[in-house]
């Protein structure tokens, strides 16, 4: 009886530390920067932007000629693309601003 207890509770503390890394990871930087080159075709994130699906985009920050972006709350999704094909208010060092709300005017698709 009393083992049934322990493995529970260890499995319990599995999915807890499970769930935990799996919301909060997707917020580091480590996490944005590996994200897939797009520059040639802004238009996934310009349709995130757009739509919303995914939840709201986020600019996070620029390294050389490549900007970085965050969709979604729980499950994110990453966008890396040339600075160049952005309308961007402002820019700033990948992970060292505060992170902004991106509008599809900001994105130039076509």
């Amino acid at each position: 009886m009393r083992w049934r207890i322990t493995v529970r509770f260890v499995c319990m503390l599995a999915v807890l530390a499970c769930l935990v890394s799996s919301l909060t990871g997707c917020y580091s930087v480590s996490y944005v920067h590996r994200a897939k080159d797009s520059q040639h075709d802004p238009y996934d994130l310009w349709m995130a932007a757009l739509k919303h699906q995914e939840g709201p985009v986020y600019y996070v920050g620029s390294e050389g000629e490549f900007s970085y972006f965050r969709a979604g709350t729980v499950i994110c999704t990453r966008y890396k693309v040339q600075t160049s094909h952005l309308g961007l208010p402002r820019t700033f060092p990948l992970g060292k601003g505060e992170p902004y709300l991106v509008t599809e005017g900001m994105v130039h698709y076509r």
